[in-house]
């Protein structure tokens, strides 16, 4: 692939999950599936172009989903959480004892999550109080819910990866040179 392909390329993805990311406003659980899914379009781009054209494609969507999309939570999500992540995954992988491997993914994860509960309170203006209902605080029982859906997330990477190595890959191979 030449640098103009992977330039519309480029454009298509972030297009597409920019798409992905105005729909947010519109599907109620989209605001936690479409910034998924978005992160997962990315990085299949990340494997046919590069990782420096998917970064470029990951800010693309930010800039252009916190200007068109409605839902600035689902933006601050996508953006803090599942449009890097996807990218920077092979390198948190790097380590060769898998508890410590696991530990920094938590830590990038729960990190991550803390500047968007604070971005949340702060920039978008979510009432603090709301996440302490009949007194209880609740942040801490939903980032135990949040970390085990983000170990979900990040096998369904790995299961991802594998299919589009093993089968995706040669597919669309297989197409183009017909």
């Amino acid at each position: 692939m030449n640098n103009t392909q992977k330039t519309a390329a480029g454009g298509l993805t972030a297009a597409l999950c920019a798409t992905m990311m105005f729909l947010t406003g519109l599907i109620p659980i989209g605001q936690y599936a479409f910034p998924a899914i978005s992160g997962i379009v990315i990085l299949s781009f990340s494997y046919a172009a590069g990782k420096k054209w998917a970064v470029y494609s990951f800010a693309a969507t930010a800039a252009i989903s916190f200007f068109i999309c409605s839902d600035k939570e689902a933006v601050v999500i996508f953006t803090l959480i599942f449009g890097y992540y996807p990218l920077i995954r092979d390198s948190l992988e790097k380590f060769k004892k898998r508890f410590l491997t696991w530990s920094v993914k938590l830590l990038v994860f729960n990190a991550a999550a803390g500047v968007y509960y604070v971005a949340a309170v702060m920039l978008i203006g979510i009432n603090p109080e709301e996440f302490y209902p009949f007194g209880m605080s609740l942040p801490f029982v939903f980032l135990v819910f949040v970390n085990l859906a983000f170990i979900g997330y990040d096998k369904m990477l790995k299961i991802f990866e594998i299919r589009y190595k093993n089968f995706i890959k040669k597919t669309i191979k297989s197409i183009f040179r017909q």
